[in-house]
């Protein structure tokens, strides 16, 4: 049998194979799931994997088939021995977000489906298509994602104007094909560029980390900036800490020992710091941070942000030395810590 998935009290079968949480419009799945797909059926819900697993255990149906909805949410989930993982059917607006698609037929597949965004998944060893968006499939985006040993990489056929950059193809039997498409592209502008495709990883002759040639398919789709690297894209922010000034804010704070501590934290990277907050410090002479910490949020390129922190000082300690650790994600949500 399949799970249905709906916008009504329970969720539809949400409640048999997980939490439904009404107001957020949420499925989070409590366990693996063996034997069943799951189906939506309405709009703007979203399902969470947690991280588990439904393995279709090589039936000929769908993992998670989405019908006729918008603005629908698929994350965290991994797919596996269905003939389609995952499946769009005329569906807009909706987000595949860090889910593996692995061991099936086909791994991701879009029919008639316009504006998705298919972001940072990981599409393996399935027997055909990695991905793929056929039959009027239009303007959707393809980013982040890994897509790597599939016959085929990326199959467009009858699909407009899709756009797929800045994805890992390693070691498909065809990379990239199309047919019957137009206005589809595989690269931005620098610095944001293309893909990195296993089989054209140079020359690189000025070092700016592109191939020095564009990647063509054999169906001509072509890629203008293939990364010499995998995750080539992925900038690791660069940052540091300046302290700026330190003082009693009240009165009262003085008599407690609570001294503000600004800082200017920057980044020095070409591309944004994104999610950076405080998650702790080590204080010598007895000295602790005061939660909350500091939530900085994101920092763009060569920018700084203000932050304060607050110190529970001793009445006995007129110097004390902090050291702050921080993370910060880059543009391809990976976590990195500070000092590293």
């Amino acid at each position: 049998g399949e799970y249905t998935i709906m916008d009504d009290s329970t969720g539809g079968d949400c409640t048999a194979i997980g939490v439904w949480d009404l107001s957020a419009k949420t499925c989070t799945i409590g366990s693996d799931i063996t034997g069943s797909g799951l189906q939506v059926y309405s709009n703007g819900v979203t399902v969470d994997g947690n991280g588990h697993t439904l393995n279709g255990e090589d039936s000929i149906n769908t993992g998670i088939y989405l019908d006729s909805v918008s603005n629908v949410t698929i994350r965290t989930l991994t797919v596996e021995h269905f003939y389609y993982g995952i499946q769009l059917a005329w569906a807009s607006n909706c987000n595949l977000i860090g889910n593996t698609t692995t061991l099936n037929t086909e791994g991701i597949s879009l029919w008639g489906s316009d504006h998705n965004n298919i972001i940072g998944n990981t599409s393996i060893d399935n027997a055909e298509d990695g991905i793929d968006a056929v039959l009027d499939s239009t303007s959707n985006t393809i980013s982040n994602n890994t897509i790597s040993g599939n016959a085929w990489g990326l199959w467009l056929y009858y699909a407009d104007d899709n756009l797929g950059y800045n994805n890992n193809f390693i070691g498909n039997a065809v990379q990239l094909d199309s047919a019957g498409g137009a206005g589809n592209s595989f690269n931005l502008a620098q610095p944001a560029g293309g893909n990195y495709w296993s089989d054209w990883t140079g020359p690189d002759a000025n070092s700016d980390g592109f191939v020095d040639s564009p990647y063509v398919a054999l169906s001509g789709d072509t890629d203008l900036l293939p990364w010499t690297q995998m995750n080539g894209w992925c900038v690791e922010p660069l940052l540091s800490l300046t302290r700026a000034n330190s003082y009693w804010q009240s009165y009262s704070d003085y008599s407690a020992g609570h001294l503000s501590v600004d800082y200017s934290i920057s980044n020095s990277a070409d591309a944004a710091a994104y999610g950076v907050e405080v998650v702790g410090t080590v204080n010598t002479s007895e000295v602790n941070s005061m939660n909350p910490l500091p939530v900085v949020g994101e920092i763009a390129p060569h920018s700084s942000a203000a932050m304060t922190i607050i110190y529970n000082v001793p009445t006995s300690v007129t110097s004390f030395r902090s050291t702050i650790y921080a993370i910060a994600s880059d543009s391809c949500g990976n976590v990195q810590s500070y000092p590293g």
